[in-house]
C-alpha cells in the first residue's frame, strides 16, 4: 500500500484487460473502497467486478472523477467474492483498491450462497445495410448480467456469416441478400436466460469500380529521385523568432539542402482567436508566413503545409482535465464520427487554399483577416488570393493517437469524417468557404501521415467513403485525399513506434520495405494508384533512444547514421513511394535518450551533419534521375534514367559491415565515373574507369555508390549480374548475347496461372543429381511466383520444379540455368513430360543469378510457338552451403528474363490430363501433394484445375499469422464471391472450393488478401 502503480504508454496497454485480486479467504463483500489518484476517464472508466468461482458480478464504475482521496462503493446485498476484478483500459484505474466484509471460508470451500436471480435484459442497436466488400465489422450488444456472454448467430450465412475467433464477435458480408443477425444469452448463477433479440440486416452489391487515372487533379507524376530528400521544419528554422517578419539569411541554407519541407504549422498560429485569421504577421508568434513561403517557393523547396493541433479557444469548451493541444479537432461533447464536428477546422482549411493556392478566382466576400495592427508600427494583415505558393495541406498529424487515450485518438471512419469537411466540406453540404476544394481544387490534401503504419487503417477510411461519400461518375469512389501518408521508423521491432525497439535497423531488413510495399499495393487495389509518401523517418544518434544508428564496424554512429539515411531514400525511390521526410532539420532535445530527440540533420551551428551531406551530394548528382528498374537484389543495383541516359545505385542491404563484388554491364560505354558519398565535400568526386567491353567491376559495400556511364552515345545493354562472394571461384564473364535486331513480334497473352511446382526430398546425400529419388513422395511441396528457388532453405535435399511454360512470342529461344549444387534444365516439344529432352545443366555451383560460368548452362535455341505451353522441369541437388536455382531464357524479341516471370508459368498437376498439342486451353485435372511448411514460408494462393469447368480446389498459405481473405473478382473489378475469410497462423495452408456453377465462361481475378500482402491470380472458367 506504500506505492503506486506506473503509468505505462505503450499500445499494448491501450486496450481492456482484467486485473484480478485474489482475496486470502472467501468473503461476503459489504463495501469496496478505491483510492483515487490523478487523471479522468468518464469515457472509459474501469469497472469493479466481485469473482465468486467463475460468476463475476459487477459492482460499479470506476471514473477517477476525485482528486487524491478514497471513493467508497457500497455493496448491498453483500455479494460472496473471492476475488476482485478491475476491467480496465490504459492507466485508468484505481491506485489503491480496500475490500470490507465478513470472511466465511477459505477459497478451496466458499460457502454457497444462493442470490435471486435477475432477468438478462439484451441492447442489441440496429444493422442496416451493408455493401459486399465492406469490412468485416463488429457486432456489440449489451446486457445487464456482465457474467456471461453475449452470443450471435447469423439466419443466412451464405449472406453475412458471424465468427467469434478473436475475441470478438466479428460479422462479414459474404454475399447479396437478406439476413438477420439473433443476438442471446444464457443464464448464470444471478440472471436467467435473455429474451433473444433479432435485427434484419441487408447485403447490397457493389457498383462498378472503373480505373482510376493514375495522374491526380493535374498534378504531374513525377516521381524524380531528388523527391525522396524532404525533411521536417518550423517556421523558426527559417525565421528569427526576434525578426519573425523575415527569412534569416543565416538560417535558410540549412533548408535549402533539401527538396521540400514539411512544415510543422500550429492552427492557433492562423486563428488566435476564433474566426480572426492572421498570416503576415500572425498574431500569434508574428511570424511572416508569406514571407516564408515566397522564399522557399523561389529557393525551390517545395513545402507540405503541416496544420496541426487544436487551438486554446477551442481547447477551452473541454473539461479542464481533457484539455490537450492534440485532441481531436472538435468542441467538446461533438461527435467525432460527423463530418459538420469539424467545421472549424474545414473554415480555417478554405482560408488558407485562398491564400496559398493557385486559384485566382475565389470569392473575396468568403474571405476576411484581422487587419488590426497589435501594436504601433505592427504589420498589417490582408486579404491576398491565389498567391500559389503552396500546393499541398496536410489534414493534421497522426490521428491514430492511441497512446493518448480516447481524446485524441479517432479510428478510420472518424478521422474520414474529418477529412471529408477537410477536403470539400463533405461535398459542398456545410456552407460556403469550407473545406480545401472550395477553395483551390488543384490543391492536394495529403492525410494526416499514421503513427502506425497499416493500410487497414486506410481501407477503413475508403469504407467510410463508399458509404458516406458515393461514387463519382467514373464509377470510382468519392475519397477526400489526393495523398496516402504514414509515417514509419525503421527498427528491430518491425519498425514500431511503441518504444519496445531495442535500436535502428538498416531500411531494407527492417520491415520498413515490406510496409511500403503493401502500402503501395493498398493504393492500387483500393485507391486508384493514388500517390503514397512517408512523411516521418529517421534514426536518432544518442545511444539510449531505441531507433538509435550503431557503429559497425568501421563506420561510426554518425556514418551509418548517414548509411541508413541515403538508403532509406534509395529504398522509397525504388518502391514507387512518391516522396519522403526525414524528421526533422534540428535536434528536437539534443543529449536526451528519448527516441525521435536525437534525429537532427543539422548541427546546431547550422552545419549540415554527414546524413544531409550524403542526401546533398546525391541529390546533385541524380537528383533530376527517376527510378527505371532494378538489376539485382543482393548487392541491390538500381537503374535510374533521364533523358534516355542511365545511372545506377549500388548498395549491399546489410548491417554487418559486408561486401560483395559486381561486375556492371554498361554496353558500349568505353568509360564510366564512380561516384562515393564523401565526408565533408559538396560534392562526390567521380573516379573514372576505362572499361573492357562495357564490363565495371565494382567492390560494394553498405555505404551507396553511383555509376554514371560515359563514353557513348547508344543505350546500355541489359546488365547480367555476378554472385555476391561465395566458396566459388568467380570466373571472368562474358558480354550478354545481343541478338541481331529484327522487329519484335507482338506478345501473345498466354493463358498460366501464375506459379510453378516445386518439390523437395530431404535426406539426400551428394552432390549429383541422379540421387534425387523422383520415384518417391516428395517431403514436401510449394508453389513459386518466378522460375526461381529460395535460397538457404537446407542442406542434403535434391529439388524439383515442374509445370508448363507458355511462349508469349514464335520463335527460337535460349534458355539458362544457374543453381548450387548442381541443377539440370529440361524441356518437352509439347505438354507431355514423357517428351522432355535436357537442354542445359550445371555440375557444379555457379553463382547466384550467374548465368555464364559454364557453357552447359546455355542452351541451344529451342523453336517455341506463341499462344502455347510446354512442359518444363529443374532438378537441384544440394549439399552444403548456399543452395538455389534460377531459370532465365531470351526471347524472340531479344529480351532476356532471368528469373523468368510466373505470368508465363503453371504448376504441373500430379496425375494430370492434357491436350495432345498442349495448347493454352488444356484441361487440367487431379490435386497435388499435401504443401508441407519448411524453410522459408512465403504467402502463396494457387487454383487448380485450371480451367474451371466445374469446380476447382483454392490452396492458400500465409507467410505471417494474420486475417485472410479470398475473394473473386471480375475483370471490371466487381467483387462476386468470397471463398473464404478468417484467421491463420504463419506457414498454414488453408483449402477453399471454388465452383463455378454461379460464375459464367470467362475470365476472372481471383484474390488472397492479408495483413502485409495481397496476391491476384487469372483463372479461367470454360463451362
Amino acid at each position: 500500500m506504500s506505492s503506486l502503480v506506473s503509468e505505462v504508454w505503450m499500445p499494448i496497454n491501450s486496450q481492456y484487460i482484467d486485473v484480478t485480486l485474489k482475496l486470502d479467504r472467501q468473503t461476503n463483500v459489504t463495501q469496496i473502497r478505491l483510492y483515487d489518484y490523478q487523471g479522468v476517464f468518464t469515457d472509459n472508466p474501469a469497472s469493479i467486478y466481485a469473482l465468486y468461482g467463475t460468476q463475476k458480478v459487477l459492482l460499479g464504475k470506476f471514473t477517477g472523477e476525485k482528486y487524491l482521496e478514497w471513493v467508497t462503493m457500497p455493496v448491498s446485498p453483500a455479494v460472496p467474492a473471492d476475488a476482485i476484478i478491475v476491467h480496465k483500459i490504459g492507466n485508468n484505474i484505481p491506485q489503491k483498491v480496500q475490500v470490507y466484509g465478513q470472511a466465511t471460508g477459505s477459497l478451496a470451500a466458499p460457502t454457497t450462497i444462493a442470490p435471486t436471480l435477475v432477468q438478462s435484459v439484451i441492447n442489441f442497436g440496429v444493422l442496416g445495410t451493408k455493401t459486399i466488400g465492406v469490412a468485416p465489422f463488429e457486432l456489440t450488444a449489451t446486457s445487464n448480467n456482465t457474467g456471461a456472454p453475449i452470443v450471435f448467430a447469423s439466419s443466412n450465412p451464405g449472406v453475412v456469416s458471424v465468427s467469434n475467433s478473436t475475441g470478438k464477435w466479428m460479422a462479414t458480408a459474404v454475399g447479396v441478400g437478406a439476413a438477420s443477425i439473433t443476438a442471446s444469452q444464457a443464464a448464470n448463477g444471478y440472471f436467467t436466460t435473455a429474451t433473444n433479440v433479432v435485427q434484419p440486416i441487408t447485403v447490397q452489391p457493389v457498383p462498378v469500380i472503373a480505373p482510376v487515372p493514375t495522374q491526380t487533379n493535374g498534378i504531374a507524376r513525377e516521381r524524380k529521385l531528388k523527391q525522396q530528400f524532404g525533411v521536417n521544419a518550423f517556421e523558426w528554422d527559417l525565421e528569427d523568432p526576434n525578426r519573425p517578419w523575415e527569412v534569416d539569411a543565416t538560417r535558410l541554407p540549412a533548408v535549402k539542402k533539401f527538396n521540400g519541407i514539411r512544415h510543422y504549422l500550429d492552427w492557433e498560429r492562423l486563428e488566435a482567436k476564433e474566426g480572426s485569421y492572421t498570416f503576415s504577421p500572425s498574431y500569434n508568434g508574428g511570424w511572416g508566413y508569406d514571407e516564408m513561403y515566397t522564399r522557399l517557393k523561389a529557393e525551390g523547396v517545395e513545402v507540405l503545409a503541416c496544420i496541426k493541433t487544436v487551438p486554446t479557444w477551442m481547447l477551452a469548451s473541454w473539461p479542464s482535465t481533457e484539455r490537450d493541444s492534440e485532441n481531436v479537432p472538435v468542441r467538446y461533447g461533438n461527435d467525432f464520427g460527423k463530418p459538420s464536428s469539424y467545421i472549424e477546422q474545414a473554415k480555417l482549411a478554405f482560408q488558407f487554399a485562398a491564400r496559398y493556392g493557385s486559384n485566382r478566382n475565389v470569392n473575396p466576400s468568403l474571405l476576411s483577416v484581422n487587419s488590426t495592427p497589435r501594436w504601433t508600427g505592427d504589420g498589417v494583415n490582408q486579404v491576398k488570393i491565389g498567391l500559389n505558393l503552396i500546393q499541398y495541406m496536410e489534414c493534421d498529424n497522426e490521428r491514430d493517437k492511441w497512446w493518448k487515450g480516447a481524446k485524441a485518438n479517432q479510428n478510420p471512419a472518424q478521422y474520414a469524417a474529418n477529412l471529408s469537411a477537410y477536403y470539400d466540406g463533405h461535398k459542398n453540404t456545410m456552407g460556403p468557404g469550407v473545406g480545401v476544394k472550395n477553395a483551390d481544387p488543384n490543391m492536394q490534401v495529403v492525410m494526416a501521415g499514421l503513427a502506425a503504419p497499416d493500410p487497414n487503417y486506410v481501407k477503413g477510411m475508403i469504407e467510410w467513403c463508399k458509404q458516406n461519400r458515393g461514387y463519382k461518375a467514373d464509377g470510382s469512389v468519392n475519397l477526400c485525399w489526393d495523398v496516402i501518408n504514414y509515417h514509419v521508423y525503421s527498427n528491430n521491432d518491425n519498425c514500431s513506434q511503441t518504444g519496445t525497439s531495442t535500436r535502428g535497423q538498416a531500411p531494407e531488413i527492417s520491415g520498413a520495405a515490406i510496409i511500403g510495399q503493401s502500402f503501395m499495393q493498398m493504393a492500387r487495389d483500393y485507391a486508384g494508384s493514388m500517390p503514397v509518401w512517408v512523411t516521418e523517418t529517421g534514426f536518432d544518434t544518442n545511444q539510449g533512444s531505441p531507433l538509435k544508428a550503431i557503429a559497425i564496424g568501421n563506420r561510426s554512429i554518425v556514418e551509418t547514421q548517414a548509411d541508413w539515411t541515403l538508403r532509406t531514400s534509395l529504398m522509397y525511390a525504388r518502391l514507387g513511394i512518391e516522396r519522403n521526410f526525414f524528421y526533422q532539420l534540428y535536434d528536437d532535445n539534443p543529449g536526451n535518450s528519448q527516441q525521435f530527440a536525437t534525429m537532427g540533420l543539422t548541427n546546431a551551428d547550422r552545419t549540415p551533419r554527414l546524413a544531409t551531406q550524403f542526401l546533398n551530394q546525391a541529390n546533385q548528382l541524380l537528383g533530376e534521375y527517376t527510378f527505371k528498374e532494378t538489376l539485382n537484389a543482393d548487392p541491390i543495383v538500381d537503374r535510374y534514367e533521364l533523358n534516355g541516359a542511365s545511372a545506377y545505385a549500388l548498395v549491399v542491404p546489410d548491417e554487418k559491415g559486408r561486401t560483395a563484388q559486381y561486375v556492371l554491364n554498361l554496353g558500349a560505354a568505353t568509360y564510366a565515373d564512380v561516384y562515393r558519398p564523401t565526408s565533408g565535400a559538396q560534392s562526390m568526386t567521380p573516379q573514372r574507369v576505362t572499361l573492357q567491353n562495357g564490363q565495371l567491376t565494382l567492390q560494394v559495400t553498405e555505404t551507396p555508390l553511383f555509376v554514371v556511364a560515359s563514353g557513348t552515345t547508344t543505350a546500355p545493354t541489359p546488365t547480367t549480374p555476378t554472385p555476391t562472394p561465395t566458396p566459388v571461384p568467380t570466373p571472368t564473364p562474358t558480354p550478354t548475347p545481343t541478338p541481331t535486331p529484327t522487329p519484335a513480334p507482338a506478345p501473345i497473352v498466354c493463358s498460366a496461372t501464375g506459379t510453378i511446382l516445386r518439390e523437395q526430398w530431404n535426406s539426400v546425400g551428394g552432390k549429383n543429381i541422379s540421387t534425387i529419388p523422383l520415384q518417391n513422395v516428395p517431403t514436401s511441396t510449394s508453389q513459386l511466383t518466378i522460375f526461381e528457388s529460395d535460397r538457404k532453405v537446407g542442406n542434403n535435399y535434391g529439388a524439383r520444379i515442374r509445370g508448363y511454360i507458355c511462349a508469349p512470342q514464335t520463335g527460337n529461344y535460349i534458355f539458362w540455368i544457374a543453381g548450387d549444387e548442381a541443377s539440370e534444365l529440361y524441356i518437352s516439344s509439347d505438354d507431355d513430360p514423357a517428351k522432355k529432352k535436357r537442354i542445359a545443366y550445371a555440375n557444379g555451383a555457379t553463382g547466384w543469378r550467374v548465368w555464364n560460368r559454364y557453357a552447359s548452362q546455355q542452351s541451344a535455341p529451342v523453336a517455341l510457338v506463341a499462344g502455347r505451353r510446354y512442359y518444363v522441369e529443374a532438378l537441384h541437388k544440394e549439399q552444403v552451403g548456399d543452395d538455389y536455382v534460377s531459370v532465365a531464357w531470351q526471347l524472340p524479341s531479344g529480351a532476356m528474363e532471368g528469373p523468368i516471370p510466373g505470368r508465363y508459368l503453371s504448376p504441373f498437376i500430379p496425375g494430370a490430363s492434357l491436350t495432345a498439342n498442349g495448347s493454352s486451353n488444356a484441361t487440367l485435372s487431379g490435386m497435388p501433394e499435401q504443401k508441407v511448411s519448411m524453410g522459408a514460408v512465403k504467402t502463396e494462393l494457387v487454383a487448380f484445375p485450371m480451367p474451371v469447368t466445374y469446380e476447382s480446389v483454392v490452396e492458400f498459405t500465409l507467410a505471417t499469422a494474420g486475417t485472410a481473405t479470398v475473394e473473386i473478382f471480375d475483370m471490371q473489378g466487381r467483387r462476386l464471391q468470397q471463398l473464404y475469410t478468417g484467421r491463420m497462423e504463419a506457414g498454414a495452408s488453408r483449402q477453399a472450393l471454388l465452383k463455378a456453377a454461379s460464375l459464367p465462361t470467362g475470365t476472372y481475378i481471383l484474390r488472397l488478401t492479408t495483413e502485409a500482402e495481397v496476391l491476384n491470380q487469372r483463372i479461367v472458367v470454360a463451362k
